[in-house]
């Protein structure tokens, strides 16, 4: 895609390519093991949640 060996440089490459050079560079950083510690929990409470209105709701 984008080659810092090529002649064009890599403001003309990104430019053509419609692609900013901020997405360029950018890595992604993974979840930290807390963040998806909470996430799990959080995905178990809303199932339970779910059950939880669709009893109150039939009364």
């Amino acid at each position: 895609m984008v080659s810092k060996d090529h002649d064009l440089s890599v403001r003309r490459q990104c430019s053509l390519l419609l692609l900013t050079r901020s997405n360029l560079y950018y890595q992604p950083k993974g979840e930290s093991s807390e963040n998806l510690r909470f996430m799990a929990i959080i995905h178990c409470l809303a199932g339970y949640t779910k059950y939880a209105r669709e009893g109150i709701s039939s009364f």
